[in-house]
């Protein structure tokens, strides 16, 4: 055995390497290097799931049930198969929402109910908080097995637990909650994790197979020895059926709901791509963290051990048999598994704690109103609090039956959310209602059925209740409820827990009425991975809301809760989101737009449901701009049901079409209205068949006039551009001829002045050439501006002239290359031509073909700086495609669709705005298409693009 102090140098040493791993890893992030985002830390840090429970834990459960104990491990492999599906989602919705906790997931799937995120908080304290006494227990113990034989449990508690407790405490402090918003990454901590994970697991496997291969022979020589043993795995207790379908759907539910699990698998996602490793390197990872198990289990048993001491057998089966450094090693890979779980269940629940506890009491009680501005204070006393009351627990309740059971008891309690997290994310008639009954009545009946056994077994209250019922109702027995008996008493009361509580759950939600935002929110949970997320939106309306106003209001609502530094900031960032850094007065929308941004960006500090009502309380709207403000969202929200930024991008230049659209579709609502009424009165009559009818055929006429009215306005917008281009284009090119003959009689009447002169006199001859320079450039650069508007008007109005004759494609890429060649030359760009030989000629316009390789030529020459610009060829399937490849800034995938439309320039946003006129690669797309062929892009960011089409061969 060890000495005690040798085995703290030990457990602080540990600790000590993972505070300078946290640390590198944290200063990494702040130079840009994101050392945990990849698939590997990822998964790994979901190994948070297995804690000593399943350390030391899953070898008693071996040792007393037999293979029972896979079920922990299988039923949270089962659960990882809907990961895609599911976990993906909840990542989708964390992002949208900025969510920071299940608590807040919830809260905000039903209308940001606070009461309903304080149910679920005050259900993760009750239910979790106990398990990381467990924790601390069983380091106390196992570090008692490992000393020397004077180290007892309760000096271990009283004067090694302290140390252990406050360097958990620093820990979680210093990487977990050093900053107010929880949804920003705790890299050094998810190392942290992922390293016990990996230590925790080389532990398993070490112990395992110094104890089958070195202690014994092989797996045959330990079954061998155990028809001998005085106890075999599994005799001791019944497993029977459903204590296995309990134990696989609490293992289930856990791998998603357990606020631990949430945090790493969701909160903490860099990537949802990284679920598809972890798809496979999770289970793969419980497989070998369980392999050794059951033999161990088996060989203690082998070798006389008691089967209620199979939790120590990990430990005491090296120590024994001379191995006391790999027992060493054995507490230490315990410790982290205890660790791990601590650090990230505190601080999980230390954000649910002050956001949904504290902030709404703090919001109720004036007197407390100063917590407020202390969030951040709160949080590290909440760790603390959370921590320290764990370790009174494992303090106080000794070896009580409670302990033992607190691991499936968690598992059961945070199983009463699933009814309504899986309805909110795929049920749109789940409500707030129906959540709060079923997951109340589900937690009451968790405390009956289940909690207050384990209270009565373990000594602490009379068993009569459990012999008799209370007042003697023999069917209100807690482990026998409506005369119901199961063979396990798990099983029982996660039966009736869950039961009653997804009755409740439907009941409730389809007998209450659901709000519009209710409504709304439900739409977004269920629809959100059919969403790219939210545009901003365009300046629409009129612009009666002055900006500084509701700018103080917001940052008055913030400054409650942050710094005024920090406010400052969010309210800058925010401003620039919604793009209203430089106006004075807004529109109903863009107020909407920034108040949503900021109530985001609130949520991250004091959690969905508490940022949305601190918003909704301070920001107080005039008549006038309540009226605007419905008007913009009336029409939005029951055409089209889009925000007013996609609503702007589809019904651009024709606000008359927007009204048009509107009014129809108003109309058609009213008029559905009425013909459901009527139906429902006259009980599906003839007569209301007929007017039903009737009413559907003028619905469709009225939509036809419309359509037809909207293609005329079409029609007037081309012939309108086209007009007005071809009116400005004969001016201005007269003024450039006049430009240029004005430069050159200058020239040949001022070239003496300029070389016999006096310095003032050449100065300004020089200068007056450089401005009619600047004026030509400016004015020849005007004339293409026009020049592409005028081609794409006579394209979408079909008055485009098009030539039809052989075209050569070499002779075409040649021509084309020719042009842009000085461009390229001065950005010192290679241009290769990569054309297969013998593609045959194609047969349409030669002038706009050879335009069409110009402008995605020049394209790729405008967004790369360095490297390459090729065009190749190839024939495919009876057709020749065409790709124009750069080595430039690339394309994002958010914008690879947009940058065919007319008058977008995606290197607004990448690069500053560049020279041209946004309409190159629109005519590129109608060229194209008019050849009956089609064009496309294929970009990664940063590693360039590549724009593809094709054009039929003639004949083929």
């Amino acid at each position: 055995m060890f000495d005690p102090l040798l085995v703290l140098l030990a457990v602080c040493l540990f600790m000590g390497c993972l505070f300078l791993l946290a640390l590198w890893t944290e200063r990494k992030a702040s130079t840009g290097v994101n050392v945990v985002n990849n698939p590997l830390v990822y998964t790994l840090s979901l190994g948070v799931y297995c804690t000593t429970w399943t350390f030391y834990g899953g070898v008693g459960a071996a040792a007393n049930s037999g293979m029972q104990f896979i079920t922990t491990y299988l039923g949270a492999t089962m659960g990882v198969v809907f990961w895609w599906a599911l976990l993906r989602k909840m990542v989708r919705i964390k992002n949208a929402f900025h969510s920071t906790s299940i608590a807040d997931l919830i809260s905000a799937r039903y209308n940001n109910s606070t009461g309903l995120a304080a149910l679920v908080t005050v259900i993760t304290v009750v239910g979790i908080g106990p398990y990381i006494g467990l924790q601390l227990k069983a380091v106390f113990t196992t570090f008692g097995i490992i000393t020397s034989t004077g180290a007892n449990d309760q000096w271990i508690a009283d004067r090694i637990g302290p140390i252990m407790v406050s360097l958990m405490v620093l820990f979680t402090i210093m990487f977990g909650v050093r900053r107010l918003d929880p949804t920003e990454r705790h890299q050094g901590m998810i190392m942290a994790v992922a390293v016990e994970s990996l230590v925790k697991l080389a532990a398993m496997l070490a112990a395992g197979v110094a104890i089958v291969f070195v202690l014994h022979d092989g797996f045959g020589d330990i079954m061998g020895r155990l028809p001998a043993a005085p106890a075999v795995p599994g005799n001791s207790s019944s497993s029977g059926f459903p204590a296995w379908i309990a134990n696989l759907l609490l293992a289930m539910s856990a791998i998603y709901l357990l606020p631990r699990q949430f945090h790493v698998g969701v909160v903490e996602n860099f990537n949802e791509r990284h679920i598809l490793h972890s798809l496979w390197l999770f289970p793969f990872y419980l497989l070998l963290l369980t392999f050794f198990i059951y033999p161990i289990a088996c060989a203690g048993l082998a070798e006389g051990y008691r089967p209620d001491l199979a939790d120590t057998f990990l430990l005491k089966l090296p120590l024994d048999h001379g191995m006391p450094y790999l027992s060493l090693f054995v507490f230490i890979g315990g410790f982290a598994a205890a660790a791990g779980m601590i650090m990230i269940c505190s601080m999980t629940m230390a954000t649910m704690v002050t956001n949904h506890l504290l902030l709404p009491v703090a919001d109720r009680i004036p007197r407390f109103g100063f917590l407020r501005r202390s969030l951040l204070a709160c949080r590290w006393a909440a760790v603390a609090a959370i921590i320290l009351i764990g370790y009174g627990f494992a303090l106080s309740v000794g070896k009580s039956y409670m302990l033992v059971r607190m691991g499936t008891l968690s598992f059961a309690a945070v199983l009463q959310f699933a009814p309504a997290v899986v309805g909110g994310l795929y049920w749109r008639r789940g409500s707030r209602a129906g959540a709060l009954l079923g997951m109340g009545a589900g937690f009451l009946v968790w405390l009956y059925t289940l909690l207050l056994p384990a209270i009565v077994k373990s000594g602490w209250l009379s068993s009569f209740i459990l012999a008799q019922g209370p007042f003697g109702v023999s069917w209100l027995r807690p482990e026998g409820l409506f005369g119901v008996t199961l063979s396990d008493a798990l099983a029982h009361g996660v039966f009736w827990s869950l039961f009653i509580n997804v009755t409740l759950y439907i009941g409730g939600s389809i007998s209450s009425d659901q709000t519009s935002e209710e409504r709304t929110l439900a739409d977004r949970f269920v629809d959100i991975m059919k969403k790219d997320g939210a545009a901003r939106p365009h300046d629409t309306g009129d612009r009666i809301i002055e900006l500084s106003s509701k700018r103080d209001s917001l940052f008055a609502i913030l400054i409650r809760y942050l710094s005024t530094d920090r406010a400052h900031q969010v309210i800058t960032q925010c401003l620039g989101v919604a793009g209203l850094g430089q106006k004075y007065r807004i529109t109903a929308a863009e107020l909407m737009e920034l108040i949503r941004e900021v109530e985001k960006q609130l949520a991250g500090s004091i959690g969905t449901a508490a940022a949305h009502h601190a918003i909704q309380r301070g920001i107080v709207l005039s008549a006038g701009e309540t009226t605007a403000l419905s008007r913009a969202y009336s029409e939005v929200i029951a055409d089209f049901k889009l925000t007013p930024a996609d609503l702007k991008n589809t019904i651009d230049f024709h606000r008359e079409r927007e009204e048009l659209l509107t009014s129809q579709a108003l109309e058609f609502k009213a008029m559905n209205e009425r013909l459901v009424q009527e139906i429902d009165e006259r009980k599906r009559t003839e007569i209301d068949l007929r007017q039903a009818k009737q009413a559907a055929e003028d619905m469709l006429a009225k939509i036809a006039a419309a359509h037809e009215r909207l293609k005329e306005l079409d029609q007037l917008k081309s012939g309108f551009l086209s007009s007005m281009s071809h009116e400005m284009r004969t001016p201005l090119t007269s003024v450039i001829g006049f430009l240029k003959i004005i430069k050159a009689k200058l020239v040949d009447v001022l070239f003496p002045e300029i070389t016999t002169g006096d310095q003032k006199v050449r100065k300004a001859v020089k200068q007056v050439e450089d401005n009619i320079d600047i004026m030509l450039t400016e004015s020849e650069r005007l004339l293409l501006l026009i020049g592409d508007v005028l081609d794409i008007a006579k394209m979408e109005s079909g008055s485009a002239e098009w030539k039809r004759e052989p075209v050569a494609l070499d002779k075409a890429v040649g021509a084309a290359m020719a042009i842009i060649a000085g461009q390229a030359e001065r950005k010192c760009l290679r241009l290769v031509s990569e054309l297969e030989e013998r593609i045959p000629p194609i047969m349409g316009d030669g002038e706009r073909i050879t335009r069409l390789l110009e402008n995605l030529l020049s394209n790729a020459v405008k967004f790369t700086d360095q490297g390459t610009v090729a065009c190749s060829a190839k024939m495919t399937a009876g057709e020749i495609q065409v790709c124009v490849k750069d080595t430039g800034i690339g394309i994002s995938l958010e914008n690879r669709d947009k940058v065919f439309e007319t008058f977008i320039q995606i290197g607004d946003v990448l690069t500053g705005k560049p020279k041209g006129t946004g309409l190159g690669l629109a005519i590129c797309k109608r060229i194209v298409e008019h050849h009956g062929g089609r064009i496309w892009v294929e970009s990664e960011q940063g590693k360039g693009s590549s724009f593809l089409f094709t054009l039929p061969v003639e004949g083929s």
